[in-house]
């Protein structure tokens, strides 16, 4: 996978924007003005690649691609050269002459940052002062048939989520593929009252528009042992054979040995894949012919059994796994007999607890002179020189609690 940033310039001034929650000293960085030229020519070198632009997936802030004068010449190009797009937007600028362009381009998934679809709503909680009727642009995406998934960050208002319910009851009679809501207040410094809830009641509110068949995953929110289907695509393999929302799957071609992730790698393997699954007391088996590379469950994301073969060939008996608060369960499920430490993503605070935003800063502050002598770490949350998003080393620990480190590279 590529990012591909364009523009870090946004029209829209959401209350819950994560990059207005960052912290002052985050290491991240910002386009102010990149050469169209140079952009294009870079992308015409990119061939059979997964192209992701407009998400924050890198220290790089991503804003409205749309706002970037060549986008859909750097489409043309990364689709000439046989490269699977995946465009995070607001949607605020696409019209029909965009959208009609958009569903002329192979390989292409639109992610489509909807949050509401009522106009009062968004000009008071997003700042839109462009989109007239936001349902329009939505219509247009069905009418053209674009392939396109749709968020919504979950917003408590006069003490009910009336509007959230509002916009997915909608989603679910368009053509989104997927709706992803996201909990807000991503650190402690975007803090907001509309953001204090308990997320127990808004799984307990939207369980019954899950069960109806609208395909919907809450994130983030802890990983589990257990390979929990979260939502199943329409008109999918998966949806075909009736699988549905908090099925179990217990095996796949026989394999029992698996984690999420790796059920969801093999499930994009064309073919016929033996399942078993678990639906409250019962045990079913299905058979599923994989086309076009996706079955339509929807997982949440884990570790590969892989990574954890490799904890534990490296772990010996006194060895300490450091993982995030949000995977703690699932490492503390596959290795009962060893040493499981979690670690609040305190540098940030807030909801974000993913292994990937923890610091150094963070790890340093729960371990105790003396406590360990060897830790193991997953170094998602470092670069290739060990260093973390707020410019640390990952071995400055080692200076001050004479501490052996064991990243999982």
């Amino acid at each position: 996978m590529i990012a591909f940033p364009v523009t870090s310039a946004c029209p829209l001034s959401c209350v819950f924007c994560s990059h207005n929650g960052n912290p002052f000293d985050l290491k991240v960085e910002e386009i102010n003005s990149y050469d169209s030229d140079q952009i294009l020519k870079k992308a015409s070198l990119i061939k059979n690649r997964e192209i992701v632009i407009g998400e924050s997936a890198t220290r790089v802030i991503e804003g409205e691609p749309f706002l970037f004068k060549d986008i859909m010449r750097l489409i043309d190009i990364l689709a000439e050269n046989n490269n699977s797009i995946s465009i995070t937007t607001s949607g605020v600028f696409l019209d029909e002459k965009i959208i009609k362009r958009l569903s002329e381009i192979p390989k292409l998934e639109m992610n489509i940052s909807v949050n509401s679809i009522d106009p009062g709503f968004r000009k008071k909680y997003l700042g839109d002062r462009i989109s007239k009727d936001f349902r329009n642009i939505l219509h247009l995406l069905d009418l053209f048939d674009v392939s396109y998934t749709s968020s919504v960050v979950a917003l408590k208002i006069n003490n009910g989520f009336d509007d959230l319910i509002k916009t997915i009851e909608f989603l679910g009679k368009s053509k989104s593929i997927l709706n992803r809501i996201f909990i807000p207040g991503f650190t402690n410094i975007n803090r907001n009252p509309i953001f204090d809830f308990d997320i127990t009641i808004l799984e307990k509110t939207l369980r019954k528009i899950r069960e109806e068949k609208v395909p919907i995953i809450i994130e983030p929110g802890p990983i589990e042992k257990d390979i929990k289907v979260q939502a199943i695509l329409k008109s999918s393999v998966a949806d075909e054979n009736d699988i549905k929302f908090d099925d179990v799957i217990l095996s796949l071609n026989d394999k029992s040995d698996l984690t999420s992730k790796d059920v969801h790698e093999l499930l994009k393997v064309n073919g016929r894949h033996k399942i078993k699954i678990k639906r409250g007391k019962s045990i079913i088996k299905k058979e599923l012919n994989i086309k076009n590379n996706r079955s339509g469950i929807i997982l949440k994301d884990s570790p590969s059994m892989e990574l954890m073969k490799k904890i534990s060939s490296i772990t010996k008996e006194d060895d300490i796994i450091i993982c995030s608060r949000f995977s703690e369960d699932f490492f503390k499920g596959m290795f009962p007999f060893k040493k499981v430490l979690s670690v609040s993503c305190d540098r940030f605070g807030g909801n974000i607890s993913c292994n990937g935003l923890l610091s150094v800063g963070d790890i340093n502050s729960i371990l105790r002179k003396g406590q360990c002598e060897s830790i193991v770490i997953d170094p998602s949350f470092l670069n290739n020189d060990g260093i973390d998003l707020f410019g640390q080393d990952i071995y400055s620990i080692t200076y001050e609690k004479d501490i052996n480190i064991k990243l999982l590279y």
